[in-house]
């Protein structure tokens, strides 16, 4: 692997958000956030919704197909980490345990990506930038939730140079990933109480102030599952928006 490749790879570039309805989703994170949004129809007929903040791009927003809307299946947001070969990445992906659910294909002028689960099961994203944009600093933290922490840890640290380091917050373990001598991702172990709950990428969103954040949330439908507390790197709270997606807030 080349040095440039090494440096391409391990970076959060967006993130999507996948969910029941579409229209109410965008007033939601627009009152909540303040994001921009322009609609887009695709070739194959599919509406798709670009979010960006300050001219920046953060991901999109677009409808749970048909099949999936049927099930109790829940609205969520799903990261895409950076590569400079969607093609090749993905080949190394399933060589290391990963599941494919989309192969590798263009998209909307934008990048090249695939859909892939990791070894632990939670659902993640390869994207090969064609703008080589940033991802908006909006987006605060990334944080897996997963039942193998030992799994992901390999599987993380041999795809994309990730260094792990433990640490025990409580009664919850934890583990924060490194790249390039900076902090890149946190995970975190789904202990016995949440043993139905799937693993799970969950996004923090930068807010000014988390509790004032809390409030509006509340005001526009969303619900808490985490009250504000105090941690390493900021004020911290989880919640969960109308259509059921759980996302964090976050001020620093």
């Amino acid at each position: 692997m080349s040095k440039g490749r090494q440096q391409d790879l391990g970076s959060f570039v967006r993130w999507e958000l996948v969910t029941r309805a579409v229209p109410q989703a965008v007033d939601f994170y627009q009152s909540l956030l303040g994001w921009e949004t322009m609609f887009e129809d695709l070739p194959d007929g599919a509406s798709y919704v670009h979010v960006s903040q300050g001219g920046h791009r953060i991901g999109g927003i677009y409808a749970m197909a048909d099949d999936l809307a049927l099930k109790p299946a829940a609205s969520h947001w799903l990261p895409y980490i950076g590569v400079s070969d969607v093609d090749q990445s993905l080949q190394e992906a399933k060589g290391m345990g990963a599941k494919v659910t989309a192969e590798s294909f263009d998209f909307a002028g934008l990048g090249r990506m695939a859909l892939l689960l990791d070894p632990t099961g939670a659902p993640f994203g390869l994207w090969q930038d064609q703008q080589r944009s940033l991802l908006d600093r909006s987006i605060a933290w990334h944080e897996l939730s997963t039942h193998d922490m030992d799994g992901a840890s390999t599987f993380y640290g041999d795809m994309f140079g990730w260094l792990p380091q433990s640490e025990a917050k409580g009664e919850v373990s934890m583990t924060r990933f490194h790249s390039g001598g900076r902090p890149a991702a946190a995970m975190i172990a789904l202990n016995a109480r949440f043993r139905a709950v799937p693993a799970h990428w969950l996004p923090y969103f930068l807010v000014a102030d988390v509790s004032e954040g809390v409030d509006k949330l509340s005001a526009a439908g969303g619900r808490i599952l985490a009250k504000p507390s105090a941690g390493a790197w900021g004020t911290q709270a989880v919640a969960q928006d109308p259509q059921g997606a759980v996302f964090g807030l976050m001020s620093v």
